[in-house]
């Protein structure tokens, strides 16, 4: 299986969006993408770790807010605020390991941000019209989930089932290569957790996400298929297993597999 991976976030009010493409494992480069004119801008690389799941681009996709952990360093991990393709922190708080960090945009100026707190950035400063606010009743709190599940329901995806997780033991990585699928997972959903999306263009189209399950031994840390469905809910095209798909404001499917 390719270590390499590619997630996409599109700006929503603007033909813009960020490319993250991690591999090496320790590496991921930053992209802008002109989706009308098909043109891309490379930009930064991170010697890190980006968290894609808990970033978000402001609806024009001028801004981005990340949560991103070298683990080393004054700011071992932190959320920053940047203009894409590049990472350059204009604004940037520290984090507290992996657990809560990153945000989402409520609008070209309003940022709510996952953290304990949501002062003043300990490095940079915000824009004069940029409000900070706290992500949700808990701020702080959570991995990618809640941050990535608000965010696919604000882009218009619907929870189709929340599926049932399950806990594996941890294996070795010999014991993984000889188990079966679901016990190369750490958690398994069983059913899938699935969400869909109907294509803006052409509603008759949906596009359904999987999720499997999370830390796949000697794979990715999430296991997603994605499909596409017609109105009446029957299977028409398998994507099998992808990293990212999505439908673009003209109905393209678009979709990111094997790197």
């Amino acid at each position: 299986m390719s270590a390499t991976r590619i997630w996409v976030l599109r700006a929503r009010a603007a033909p813009n969006a960020v490319v993250f493409r991690r591999g090496p494992a320790k590496e991921v480069l930053v992209l802008r993408w002109d989706t009308a004119r098909d043109t891309f801008e490379e930009g930064q690389w991170l010697k890190g770790r980006i968290f894609e799941q808990r970033c978000d681009l402001s609806p024009s996709g001028e801004r981005l807010v990340y949560f991103a952990a070298k683990h080393k360093g004054t700011h071992p991990t932190y959320t920053a605020v940047s203009r894409p393709p590049w990472l350059t922190a204009l604004a940037l708080w520290d984090g507290f390991g992996t657990w809560g960090g990153g945000g989402l945009f409520a609008n070209e100026d309003r940022l709510e941000l996952n953290a304990r707190s949501v002062g003043a950035p300990v490095e940079g400063g915000l824009a004069p019209r940029l409000r900070v606010e706290p992500f949700g009743g808990y701020p702080g709190q959570g991995e990618d989930d809640p941050i990535s599940h608000v965010r696919l329901l604000r882009d218009g995806w619907m929870l189709a089932s929340p599926g049932v997780v399950h806990r594996n033991e941890r294996l070795d990585p010999f014991e993984a290569r000889v188990a079966g699928a679901l016990t190369k997972l750490v958690w398994h959903y069983d059913p899938p957790r699935v969400y869909r999306r109907v294509q803006p263009a052409k509603p008759g189209a949906i596009l359904e996400m999987r999720l499997h399950g999370v830390h796949e031994v000697n794979g990715p840390w999430y296991a997603v298929e994605h499909a596409v469905l017609d109105s009446s809910g029957r299977e028409r095209v398998s994507l099998g297993r992808s990293d990212w798909a999505d439908f673009d404001g003209l109905g393209h499917l678009l979709f990111a597999r094997d790197g």
